[in-house]
């Protein structure tokens, strides 16, 4: 058998290194390396995957939350803010907005999908960089509610109703459409209480909407 060898010639070697000296890997945009799938001294060819980018310049969080506090977000030219809850005290992390609302709900719990949009994750000023992959607590801030009273959940009675002291000290049973609700209080129109009537938290054993009634102390 009879094996014939040969070394490359010099203008070959002289080649492959100019090739070498011109090439360069750049991304289209700001990117951070997730993932690398070559490493020096593979042999690549056109198309293959050297590794897994992601943008720098933007991150994206997708966020759930009660279906019954969509009509408070608000995304597009004034969208909603995002406060994201720092790891420890002293660290800050960038705002976000609601970039958008998704179209189904997540399977687990049957909350709404929102993503929030998060401008130049890596530049925290203080702290740590909001990291890819990381699990966050979000504040998202919703529109202001005006002219409304806060009343404890304790207070608000089946139906939803509201049980009111009169100024003459009768019972009024007053049906009422919470605006918006959360652990330990519930918020609803101030007008429900207004002209001198007051919200009773107490419970009455027989409650009759007009019934008189006996403050506390009182004789």
């Amino acid at each position: 058998v009879q094996v014939e060898m040969t070394m490359p010639s010099a203008t070959r070697v002289e080649q492959a290194a100019t090739d070498l000296e011109r090439t360069r890997i750049t991304a289209p945009f700001n990117a951070v390396v997730v993932a690398r799938s070559a490493a020096v001294g593979m042999q690549v060819n056109s198309g293959t995957k050297l590794a897994t980018l992601a943008d720098s310049d933007r991150y994206w969080i997708e966020a759930t939350l009660p279906v019954d506090e969509l009509s408070r977000i608000r995304t597009g030219e004034h969208a909603s803010k995002v406060r994201i809850a720092p790891r420890s005290p002293g660290q800050r992390f960038p705002d976000g907005i609601v970039r958008t609302v998704m179209g189904d709900v997540a399977s687990k719990g049957r909350m709404a999908r929102v993503v929030v949009e998060v401008a130049r994750p890596l530049e925290t000023g203080i702290g740590a960089p909001l990291l890819l992959g990381d699990i966050v607590s979000l504040s998202i801030e919703g529109d202001t509610l005006k002219q409304v009273v806060r009343i404890p959940r304790s207070a608000l009675r089946e139906g939803p109703a509201v049980w009111l002291l009169s100024p003459d000290d009768r019972l009024k049973i007053l049906p009422v459409s919470p605006l918006w609700s959360e652990r330990e209080a519930v918020y609803i129109d101030a007008a429900a209480v207004a002209g001198g009537y007051r919200i009773i938290d107490s419970n009455l054993a027989t409650p009759v909407d007009g019934m008189t009634l006996r403050r506390e102390g009182s004789r």
